[in-house]
């Protein structure tokens, strides 16, 4: 009885174990004159910059959109932290709001960090000198003092006081590629030893540059309430699903073809010409590629201890019915037994009655 009890006990303590459109406005204006982790990559910082609002530039539809979505999708999926991601939009996106943020982005790096520089907005050429702007919110259409220069941009970002291991500036603006200097220095995604490589390329530094154009003007909309290639970049980025990825690759896998041939854009990858450029990558990190992997994992594991649970309960139930069975035949065999006591008991008393008959019989005299 002790242990058909212990095996009660087991069955119901196994049972209640939890489970575990129109001709695009284009964005510029001809005038002559950017688990814890299996592998820690360092940490992400990002200046993004969104201008719609102009005080005296034509207003842009899709620039503040394409900005905030770029924001989301690097919090949400490769481990931005928002607090380390700084976000201007519109009239926030002054001349000197830019310049500091930069300035304070660029001096705040330590050498295992990594920037993301992005903006959206118009751009303009200066015919002069030949340097491409960035568009303030408040600057004048024809005084390229008022406008952030792309000189001034790269002189900043390849200053050797800038201790970022890895910095990468996303312009989508017209006349975006006067800021490229060099040529892309692509690894394969097919390569076995690709994230090897990645490893060796991440530990260097890098300067680069992703340009939505070369030196002419781009689209404003075109894709979904998106420029064509902040809509082309945020998909490429949400769909994804490699752990890791340079940026470099992204750009040409998923990016450059669309917006090629359906823009009649050149969009452009390259380099900052400077000491502190050692043909590194901007790696990212596929956090949420991570946390679904880690979330299957725990599904898969939760799957097996159901499994291993119901193989518990199943072999307890048959040890108990074993048990039940065993315990039938012990009361058989004692009724039994008991049985064949009483017949030999009832035999014993046939005998001893029968041995008395003769005794009880009358005695008889011959004469």
């Amino acid at each position: 009885m002790k242990n058909l009890f212990a095996s009660l006990l087991l069955v119901a303590s196994i049972a209640i174990i939890p489970g575990s459109n129109a001709q695009a406005t284009q964005r510029g204006v001809s005038i002559a004159l950017n688990p814890s982790v299996a592998k820690s990559w360092g940490a992400y910082y990002a200046l993004i910059i969104g201008i719609n609002k102009y005080t005296e530039w034509p207003a842009l539809k899709t620039a503040v959109k394409d900005a905030t979505v770029i924001r989301d999708t690097l919090v949400s999926r490769y481990g931005f932290d928002k607090q380390n991601v700084i976000l201007r939009v519109d009239a926030e996106a002054s001349r000197l709001q830019i310049i500091e943020d930069l300035r304070y982005l660029a001096l705040s790096m330590g050498e295992h960090d990594n920037l993301l520089v992005y903006y959206a907005g118009h751009g303009q050429l200066d015919d002069l000198t030949g340097d491409g702007y960035w568009v303030p919110a408040e600057g004048r259409l024809k005084q390229s003092g008022t406008w952030v220069a792309n000189s001034y941009i790269k002189a900043v970002l390849s200053s050797e006081k800038v201790k970022a291991k890895n910095v990468v500036v996303i312009a989508d603006s017209c006349y975006s590629g006067t800021m490229l200097r060099g040529g892309p220095s692509l690894m394969s995604l097919k390569d076995q030893r690709y994230r090897e490589k990645l490893v060796e390329k991440a530990a260097l530094r890098s300067r680069q540059v992703i340009s939505s154009g070369g030196v002419e003007p781009v689209a404003d909309g075109g894709a979904e309430g998106h420029s064509l290639f902040a809509y082309y970049l945020t998909d490429a980025l949400r769909k994804n699903d490699r752990e890791v990825i340079d940026l470099e690759n992204l750009f040409h896998t998923r990016v450059w073809k669309p917006v090629t041939e359906i823009g009649n854009q050149r969009p452009n990858v390259g380099r900052l010409k400077t000491p502190m450029d050692q043909d590194g990558q901007f790696v990212l990190y596929n956090a949420a590629w991570v946390d679904e992997k880690t979330r299957k994992q725990i599904a898969m594991e939760a799957k097996k201890q159901k499994k291993a649970q119901l193989a518990a309960v199943a072999s307890a139930e048959l040890e108990l019915q074993q048990q039940r069975i065993a315990m039938e035949k012990e009361k058989l065999a004692y009724e039994r037994k008991q049985l064949d006591e009483r017949k030999a008991l009832e035999m014993e008393k046939l005998k001893i009655e029968q041995q008395k008959q003769p005794l009880n019989m009358p005695s008889s005299k011959t004469r």
